[in-house]
């Protein structure tokens, strides 16, 4: 698999993985419609606000994590829409969240 597709995938997912408790239940879907692939990401844990989501979460060198470097989402926002794609976001300060990613094959 490509180096670019694999941050796509990873990225969000491990965002997921690092960030939840023991108890948050992580969903990973993939579906195909024609040229378009999309990537489809969504929990049950601690959700984000929208503040953080727009001032934050794809900037470079922010990061919540202790010893992040603040540069995954990033990377993988700007991966994606090099391949014409989108990501989209939608949480829940203290619910949930979902991260959405398509692109063209």
């Amino acid at each position: 698999m490509d180096k670019q597709l694999q941050s796509m995938v990873y990225e969000p997912t491990s965002q997921r993985v690092t960030m939840q408790s023991h108890e948050c239940r992580i969903t990973v879907e993939t579906t195909r419609q024609g040229e378009w692939v999309a990537l489809s990401v969504s929990d049950n844990g601690c959700g984000m606000s929208e503040q953080f989501i727009k001032n934050s979460l794809f900037r470079p060198f922010r990061s919540t994590k202790k010893k992040g470097l603040g540069i995954g989402m990033f990377q993988s926002k700007t991966i994606v829409e090099a391949h014409q794609g989108k990501i989209h976001v939608d949480s829940e300060l203290a619910r949930r969240h979902n991260f959405s990613e398509s692109c063209c094959l």
